[in-house]
């Protein structure tokens, strides 16, 4: 099972830049370092933990006069949605090998599972998008699928559903950030960390 980010858009360059200039757009800059540390959460979840940040809140309040609220959050999340399903085109290229790692799993009758941060509206245009490159995994699990996405490990045990894949353990879990990785091992199945990407060595 694949975190979307780790095939596709290596860098994440469509939801971290996306993240960055929602945020400008409200007066407040955040670092790209800031824009990728929470990457892998639910987009939501994502701009609160960054919310949250130190640096961030800081230039928050100093914009704003007040610190950030739920409603903040939710204002930036409905611009964050319609901006990067915009931006997904541009910066939606599979990393050099996917296509490859995916025919040889599959010739050995291994099927694939995906998982991800975005919400289900940003998953169906990435499907086609990944789909006329190459990849087409069995699954695909959306962060709004489940009562609570990355690092719980929901999405990992509703592929598992779908795929009809048991025990657990006959599940790995590849991703490539700090919250995909304690996804995997809070399931309970192999988890292997991608560490050449931003995302990893970043967080």
């Amino acid at each position: 099972m694949f975190s979307s980010g780790t095939v596709i858009d290596c860098g994440v360059f469509s939801p971290a830049g996306t993240f960055i200039e929602i945020f400008k757009e409200e007066e407040v800059s955040v670092t790209s370092e800031e824009a990728r540390g929470p990457m892998g959460m639910h987009k939501r979840a994502h701009i609160v933990k960054m919310l949250e940040m130190e640096g961030v809140r800081s230039r928050w309040i100093q914009a704003k006069g007040s610190p950030p609220s739920e409603e903040d959050a939710d204002r930036l999340y409905s611009k964050f949605v319609p901006k990067n399903l915009a931006a997904l085109e541009k910066y939606s290229q599979l990393i050099q090998g996917t296509v490859e790692c995916v025919k040889e799993l599959r010739g050995m009758d291994i099927k694939i599972g995906s998982c991800t941060g975005y919400p289900s509206e940003i998953v169906n245009k990435l499907k086609p998008i990944a789909a006329a490159q190459g990849y087409l995994p069995n699954v695909y699990v959306a962060a709004d699928e489940v009562p609570e996405a990355r690092p719980m490990p929901y999405m990992v045990w509703l592929n598992a559903i779908r795929l009809d894949v048991a025990p657990i353990e006959a599940i790995v879990k590849v991703d490539d950030t700090v919250d995909g990785i304690r996804e995997g091992t809070t399931a309970g199945c192999w988890t292997v960390g991608v560490a050449k990407t931003v995302s990893l060595k970043r967080s």
